[in-house]
């Protein structure tokens, strides 16, 4: 049977796990020593971090590696990477 009104067909919301891949080309990881200067233990230290500096939560998403060497932080906007690293708001890195 047809449907009566396709105009009311609404679209699946996006995974997470999508969001993730798509935003991929906008990720920065931050070592172990990164998140040990800016004393980021917990996620939730990351995201008080990024909303402390003026980044809403609905604009990334963050995930621990499996090894605990490394947090990443994976943006939807590419103004928000980019007011980090140019702010120097990261520890410095060699090399």
């Amino acid at each position: 049977m047809k449907k009566r009104f396709p105009h009311r067909d609404t679209a699946e919301p996006i995974t997470t796990a999508e969001l993730w891949r798509q935003w991929e080309s906008r990720s920065l990881m931050l070592s172990h020593t990164d998140t040990s200067k800016l004393n980021l233990t917990r996620k939730a230290d990351v995201y008080d971090w990024l909303y402390s500096i003026g980044i809403q939560p609905d604009r990334y998403m963050v995930r621990k590696a499996t090894d605990y060497n490394h947090i990443e932080i994976r943006f939807s906007h590419a103004e928000d990477l980019a007011f980090i690293k140019m702010s120097d708001l990261l520890p410095e890195q060699k090399g």
